[in-house]
């Protein structure tokens, strides 16, 4: 086991024991200190600057390219290239915040005809006769308009008992698939959630897929800038560092699931009732969101690994809605360019 030392930092007075050999930068975004570091850690920017209080570790080139002598003899550091090798203490001096992001709405408060595939039905039961045979989903499926897939794990939890109770049950659909049943009547709630995933800033919007009208709206930076300002300093992230892939994806889809409670919470709904997701976003943002390799966007001559639409189900991401909700995420145009720019 790689030996373990404490880093301190000052004003905010956190700690943290981290292997030796960690940087000052990656301890930071551990204990969610977001240091101003453009480049993505690459020693390139010479914005992570931080003061070093107590211990001692050499000057890394990078450090004798950015700082000035008059900057080292005052401890000052970057903080991508100081290596914690022994107990230290740094100030941060330039911690990056990112601004809060401001959503003007364009347009009118109804989004317009919304032709969503997903339906609420209302189905009322009887109780089984004495010899009836027949599943309590048999029961359910005489009443609906159509035949559909069904998903055990969405049938596991309704309990059996509301078949003997004369229970009202709503059913949730989307194209041939059952994504919820829950007891009594309440075909009104249905909602979906359109995003657009910037590389500076998300937006989200919530919609009522049964009426169209556009309920709530909201918007936040991304917060993958602490990973990198711009988009190639993100994917270098990715390739470079340990877990990068995972950690911008990570912080995508945290921003992401605070934007949906956000909405949520606003208009008193549950999230449980958000049964679809379409996103847009760059090319980049798309592989960032399923924690693809970015590699080939990264390299001549700047291929995506998939270019198509993809659909998605919330569970399989983590995104806090309907645990069944379908989300798509729709096709990049073209290299870089997105879907966000078709939206």
């Amino acid at each position: 086991m790689p030996q373990r030392v404490t880093i301190t930092f000052h004003p905010v007075h956190k700690h943290l024991r981290v292997p030796a050999g960690t940087t000052v930068l990656e301890a930071a975004e551990r204990l969610e200190l977001s240091i101003d570091s453009s480049c993505g850690g690459q020693g390139t920017c010479g914005k992570c600057r931080v003061r070093l209080l107590e211990g001692e570790e050499e000057f890394s080139p990078p450090e004798l390219e950015h700082l000035s002598p008059e900057e080292r003899s005052q401890g000052i550091r970057l903080a991508c290239c100081l290596s914690i090798t022994s107990p230290l203490t740094v100030e941060l001096l330039n911690v990056y915040v990112i601004p809060s992001a401001k959503l003007k709405i364009l347009g009118r408060e109804r989004a317009g005809e919304v032709k969503s595939e997903v339906q609420r039905h209302v189905v009322r039961l009887s109780p089984p006769l004495l010899g009836e045979h027949r599943s309590l989903w048999a029961a359910i499926e005489t009443r609906l308009p159509t035949t559909y897939r069904l998903n055990p794990r969405v049938l596991a939890a309704l309990p059996a008992s509301l078949w003997f109770q004369q229970e009202t049950l709503t059913i949730t659909t989307f194209g041939d698939q059952l994504l919820d049943i829950e007891a009594g009547d309440t075909p009104e709630q249905c909602y979906g959630v359109a995003i657009d995933i910037g590389t500076t800033t998300l937006a989200a919007y919530l919609l009522d897929l049964r009426s169209g009208h556009l309920l709530a709206s909201a918007a936040k930076a991304n917060g993958q800038q602490r990973y990198g300002a711009d988009v190639v300093s993100r994917i270098k992230f990715a390739q470079e560092r340990e877990e990068g892939r995972i950690r911008l994806q990570r912080r995508l889809l945290a921003d992401l699931n605070h934007l949906i409670a956000s909405l949520c919470h606003e208009v008193q709904i549950d999230r449980a009732h958000v049964y679809r997701l379409v996103l847009v976003g760059n090319t980049a943002m798309f592989h960032f969101f399923f924690g693809l390799d970015p590699y080939s966007l990264g390299t001549a001559p700047y291929i995506p690994l998939w270019d198509g639409e993809a659909t998605f189900s919330a569970q399989e991401l983590g995104i806090a809605v309907n645990r069944h909700a379908v989300g798509t995420f729709l096709p990049p145009l073209a290299g870089f360019v997105g879907s966000d720019t078709l939206a």
